[in-house]
């Protein structure tokens, strides 16, 4: 491998970061790197949903991270559920907890290689639903969220093996609907509702899982944004949400500055119950619930079924880029 041309390196180097789904690839198939934790390359994946008419769904369905267009099913989960925290290993997305409509600890998992169902493997330490779902390199987390009532526990399980959750200690204030972020180091854990608005953010390390400390300020006290908002390799985003009233505001936070959280740019309408996404390039906002003024730039209020984008290497607005399946909000979502 060290004699290859650059031209012969350069071709295998792209060809190789997408067979082993990995962002950089050395060129030496004894040396790679795996896709970060915090986006992913080549898919975003959406799991189960509520809205209306057709309730609540059992659909895995996904979109293609390089190129605009629709989602297409792929799978299901074990049953009708909504509310649950996603998390992704380099193989497997997670779903974890959710209501069916009882709240549920179960944790699912289903293969990112083939089109296949979740299987059950394994259960959180409680019932849970509306919590952060977050990923770090070796554990998928469910961060807060309503067991009922709100609560502040956090919950890991392994990647490696399958098997229940442990407990990595209290994130301080109780808060249900609160959204995941994280670096390949640190997980982000923002807004939510408590029952008032949170606009406080925080963050753990995963060398450790503690301790918990303040992480940045969102413009607006924020919950009611499903499982996940957006990062890059640099920024923390959240994306719409309920403060109570809906909101278009794209929110950025810098992790190096960790200091208050700016307004960078405008979804097409407010938005609640949505969920987020993350490739290397973009950030991306699923379906949700939209209300307001604005409400008629995407056909007027109600449950959605947009998928839209925004660039990270320049703040703006979001763009329409495709459709999901249905018209619904409260979905969880996996990166890879």
């Amino acid at each position: 491998m060290a004699n290859l041309s650059k031209l012969q390196s350069d071709a295998l180097n792209h060809a190789a970061k997408y067979l082993v789904n990995a962002p950089v690839f050395t060129g030496d198939p004894g040396v790679s790197s795996a896709v970060p934790n915090a986006y992913g390359t080549a898919f975003g994946y959406q799991s189960g949903s509520v809205g209306s008419p057709l309730g609540v769904l059992n659909t895995i369905q996904k979109y293609t991270f390089p190129a605009d267009n629709n989602s297409t099913d792929v799978a299901d989960l074990l049953a009708a559920g909504y509310g649950q925290a996603g998390s992704n290993s380099s193989t497997h997305g997670y779903a974890a907890g959710g209501r069916t409509p009882s709240y549920s600890n179960v944790i699912q998992k289903f293969p990112f290689s083939v089109e296949d169902n979740a299987t059950d493997v394994g259960d959180l330490n409680a019932n849970r639903a509306y919590a952060a779902g977050i990923s770090s390199p070796d554990h998928g987390y469910a961060a807060g969220g309503l067991q009922p009532p709100y609560t502040s526990t956090n919950y890991k399980y392994a990647f490696a093996s399958d098997g229940n959750s442990t407990s990595v200690g209290p994130i301080g204030t109780n808060r249900a609907f609160p959204v995941g972020n994280c670096t390949d180091t640190t997980g982000y854990i923002l807004g939510g509702r408590s029952p008032s608005y949170l606009s406080s953010t925080i963050k753990f390390p995963f060398a450790s899982d503690t301790p918990y400390s303040p992480s940045g300020t969102l413009i607006i006290g924020t919950g009611y944004v499903s499982d996940h908002g957006q990062n890059s390799a640099t920024d923390s985003y959240l994306s719409g949400g309920r403060s109570p009233s809906y909101f278009r505001n794209i929110q950025k936070m810098p992790f190096a500055s960790e200091g208050s959280y700016s307004t960078v740019g405008n979804l097409l309408a407010a938005l609640a119950f949505q969920n987020g996404n993350s490739s290397d390039a973009n950030g991306y906002i699923n379906a949700g619930n939209a209300s307001g003024p604005s409400a008629p730039l995407v056909g007027g209020a109600g449950y959605k079924d947009i998928i839209q984008k925004f660039p990270f290497a320049s703040d703006g607005d979001a763009s329409d880029v495709g459709d999901l399946l249905n018209v619904s909000g409260y979905m969880s979502g996996n990166d890879t």
